[in-house]
């Protein structure tokens, strides 16, 4: 079984929208604030959805769909949990996205 996995950091735009080839919607990028002065990311959601951590797959966001990040000017923990063996096990299958 193959899983496509992106590690997410801290975007440097307000917001994006993207024209995936195959997704019945564009894919919609929010980070409010991202461009002046919040570099910190404090928590992220997938069509509203919780993520618990800046580890992604790509099934989640290839039909399109909304990935809105929460910024801050101050440090969050968000992002600063350690993976479990699971999804580090699926990082060495995955292609790495920074963005």
């Amino acid at each position: 079984y193959y899983f496509l996995s992106y590690i997410l950091c801290s975007p440097f735009f307000d917001k994006v929208n993207f024209n995936l080839p195959a997704a019945s919607r564009a894919l919609t990028v929010t980070a409010t604030g991202a461009s002046t002065g919040k570099p910190y990311v404090c928590s992220l959601s997938i069509n509203g959805q919780p993520v618990a951590a800046p580890v992604i797959q790509h099934e989640d966001i290839a039909n399109g769909g909304d990935v809105v990040f929460d910024m801050s000017s101050e440090p969050c923990a968000w992002g600063s949990a350690t993976l479990s063996g699971s999804e580090v096990s699926r990082l060495g299958t995955g292609l790495v996205v920074q963005s």
